[in-house]
């Protein structure tokens, strides 16, 4: 269980989505995903449905039920297989007290505080 400091957030950090820098990134992503949290494969089931709304201009909001820290990237190799960008939200608290390069690439990443 997370230990999160309860209050008021110092800041909003808002998304920067950069669609290069997502693609450049991907590969980071997934040896942090297999290193951090020893996941070796996504599987995405109905894949064809998520691709033709994208394709159709529809928004797609993917809602996990977070069972540990490895969702954010999860979602985001499924994503890099569609392909497609997404906004991830995440507590205030990923980004408080983290380097300005680190908030910096979650903001190009697609993400923001809540």
């Amino acid at each position: 269980m997370n230990h999160y400091r309860i209050g008021v957030p110092p800041k909003w950090w808002n998304p920067k989505l950069s669609p290069w820098l997502v693609r450049m990134s991907a590969g980071l992503r997934f040896k942090m995903m297999k290193r951090l949290h020893r996941v070796n494969k996504v599987h995405i089931h109905n894949r064809e449905v998520l691709e033709s709304a994208i394709a159709g201009g529809q928004g797609v909001m993917i809602t996990p039920n977070h069972p540990c820290h490895c969702d954010p990237h999860v979602i985001y190799d499924a994503a890099d297989r569609v392909p497609t960008p997404l906004f991830l939200m995440a507590t205030w608290h990923v980004f408080y007290g983290k380097s300005r390069i680190l908030q910096w690439m979650f903001q190009k990443i697609g993400t923001f505080s809540v």
